[in-house]
């Protein structure tokens, strides 16, 4: 009996405690709800003051502009009859604005009919120039044609006078008669048997003429070889010197002037070289800076050859020289980047590539750039090269060009490497064909004049 008791008592118990779960949330709803409203309250507060103060703004600004509405108040009347004025005037212009439509009508479609008459004349007018056009070149034509028959016509009336002329001419010989064998005439002329009479006495004359000629050559003396007349002889009776070679007609001779020397002869009986062989004579009497020899001569008085022959002296000096062999094979082809170069054509007159003759250069003919400086003291032809310099994208300067000895120098610069250009010393004719590819070749030119170093892009060596 206890224990059901305690049993019922446990779910009383678990009961109460559902039902207090139960209220235990409506009492947490009713609590959220009850912030909730609260928050609206608050919000609805704000939104009551926020129109309080606006409706409080009205109001100030409403008692500020009242006593402006109160005098507006006592205008109305007046405005509202003049409104009616208004509308009164209103009607009147709109009549006469109707009137003034209508009038406009009337002056517009007038406006239409004169475009169209004005159409009318201006398409006349064209047809008029257009008809002048036509009379002036047919004036011209008509022009031509007359100038040219005025010329014809006065072609024919000159052509007539000499008519008249021949017809009087031919009349007075009519006159006095054709033929006229007394005399000789320029209107008259020998009859038939005058004219066989004259041929028969000339032809007497020539007869006798060739007959005198004969005789003259059958009695010429002066015979040649085997007793034939001089007209058939084949050779001189008597030889003659010409030259000191003997000429008797037979065999054509060769003519020798010993002041006309050959790479070894002499002229023993030439004035000029004094009986002297012709290196000899150059060599010692004539103090030239250079000397041209024949290639086996020797010059054994000029410095300028050293004493040995100048073949040998040559194969000493070649890596003086600029040749094929010391710049890189490349050099063998290139093509200019400019069929234009005109500048180029005129500048090339003063600049030789190979300037072997430079007065005014101690240096080498060919010299090695070893830095991104030229200096013009060195050389004639500068080359630059890897081996040289390894560096790319070099500028150029230069120095020495100003000096009195470079003044006027010319030749080339060949680059290996790449190169962006030159620095302000010098000055490219062409720099719109320049290419930085490497191996350029370039022809320079130092002028006298702005100490400038004057250069032409020549291209890039295949």
């Amino acid at each position: 009996m206890a224990d059901k008791e305690f049993t019922q008592i446990c779910k009383e118990i678990l009961e109460f405690n559902t039902k207090f779960q139960e209220i235990k949330t409506e009492i947490l709803q009713s609590a959220n709800n009850v912030k909730t409203n609260t928050a609206q309250v608050a919000n609805n507060k704000q939104s009551v003051d926020e129109a309080k103060s606006d409706i409080d703004t009205k109001k100030a600004d409403f008692d500020e502009k009242y006593p402006i509405l109160e005098r507006l108040e006592s205008q109305i009347e007046p405005t509202t009859q003049k409104i009616d004025e208004f509308n009164q005037n209103k009607s009147s212009f709109d009549s006469d604005f109707s009137s003034f439509s209508t009038k406009n009508s009337e002056f517009l479609e007038k406006v239409g009919d004169f475009n169209k008459k004005y159409t009318q004349i201006d398409t006349k007018h064209s047809e008029t120039l257009q008809k002048a056009d036509e009379i002036a070149k047919n004036k011209k034509l008509f022009d031509v044609d007359f100038t040219k028959f005025k010329s014809d016509f006065e072609g024919l009336n000159t052509l007539l006078k000499s008519l008249e002329k021949l017809k009087t001419d031919v009349q007075s010989v009519l006159d006095s008669g054709v033929v006229n064998d007394a005399s000789t005439s320029s209107t008259q002329t020998y009859s038939s048997q005058k004219i066989a009479e004259v041929l028969s006495e000339k032809q007497r004359e020539f007869d006798q003429t060739i007959q005198s000629i004969n005789q003259k050559i059958s009695n010429v003396s002066n015979t040649a070889d085997n007793e034939k007349s001089v007209l058939e002889a084949t050779k001189l009776s008597t030889p003659r010197n010409i030259n000191k070679v003997s000429f008797d007609g037979t065999e054509d001779i060769t003519i020798t002037d010993d002041t006309k020397l050959g790479k070894d002869e002499q002229a023993k009986d030439s004035a000029l070289l004094e009986g002297r062989a012709a290196s000899e004579f150059a060599a010692s009497t004539h103090n030239h800076d250079e000397v041209y020899l024949g290639k086996t001569a020797t010059a054994e008085d000029s410095n300028k050859l050293g004493g040995s022959p100048a073949e040998d002296y040559l194969k000493k000096a070649d890596a003086n020289f600029v040749t094929k062999e010391t710049i890189p094979s490349e050099i063998k082809s290139f093509s200019y980047p400019s069929e234009e170069a005109s500048l180029y054509s005129q500048v090339s007159k003063l600049i030789p590539y190979l300037n072997i003759h430079h007065k005014n250069t101690d240096g080498e003919y060919l010299a090695n750039v070893t830095s991104n400086e030229i200096d013009f003291d060195l050389g004639i032809n500068f080359i630059c090269t890897k081996e040289s310099f390894n560096e790319d994208n070099i500028t150029f300067t230069c120095s020495n060009e100003n000096q009195i000895r470079n003044l006027g120098k010319s030749g080339l610069i060949f680059v290996e490497n790449i190169i962006t250009g030159f620095d302000a010393k010098f000055k490219m004719l062409n720099p719109e064909d320049f290419e930085t590819k490497g191996k350029s070749l370039f022809s320079y030119f130092i002028s006298p004049i702005d100490n400038k170093v004057y250069l032409q892009f020549a291209g890039n060596l295949k």
